[in-house]
């Protein structure tokens, strides 16, 4: 079993790594679930209670989804996977309904490459979340990011394996920010008070 796949699908948490070339990574887990059958991730769904509402008011099913998250100088880069593997219930539904290979053209699914930055960056002056701490770099942030940027990666993972996916997501680190002369000169401007870390 590779390292992403180590955890659950019933659980959520954080699969800790070691550093890849002295930056920080993990993987942050959300479990599967599957309101449709019952199997909510909210707790006292309305949904569940009354499965007769159908689709209204319920949140969806969902395989197992990971954020690949690389941090270092107080920048992140994250990669957001929405794997193949979902609840047993989820996939004995599905196939009795579609087909034993319905998530073959599917799933695994790349969704979103991004970073969060605690200083302005690459064009993006406002800061997210309206300011709220982010849960990545642990201060306000200002983030940005591709919804198509990422596909590269899973190309890679499924290629290559995990050690080589790694590598692409060091790269876009690297490229956004080690070896970045705007996040150096927003860094050294912070440190001169010029420019506030996380807005403050």
């Amino acid at each position: 079993m590779s390292k992403h796949d180590s955890m659950p699908v019933t659980e959520s948490g954080r699969i800790e790594l070691e550093p890849f070339e002295g930056v920080e990574r993990w993987i942050e887990q959300n479990a599967a679930f599957d309101c449709a059958l019952g199997l909510c991730r909210v707790p006292d769904c309305e949904a569940v209670k009354d499965l007769a509402l159908g689709w209204i008011g319920h949140h969806g099913r969902s395989g197992v989804r990971q954020d690949w998250i690389m941090r270092g100088e107080g920048f992140a880069v994250n990669w957001m996977l929405h794997t193949d593997r979902h609840l047993p219930e989820t996939e004995l539904f599905m196939q009795d309904r579609h087909s034993p290979n319905w998530k073959a053209d599917l799933f695994p699914m790349s969704v979103y490459i991004g970073f969060h930055s605690p200083v302005p960056m690459n064009g993006v002056d406002r800061l997210a979340r309206d300011g709220r701490v982010c849960e990545v770099i642990g201060m306000p942030c200002y983030a940005d990011g591709s919804f198509s940027g990422g596909d590269g990666i899973l190309e890679v993972l499924l290629d290559g394996g995990e050690d080589a996916a790694w590598k692409e997501i060091h790269d876009f680190f690297k490229n956004w920010f080690a070896d970045s002369q705007e996040a150096a000169s927003r860094l050294q401007q912070a440190k001169n008070g010029t420019v506030k870390l996380g807005g403050n």
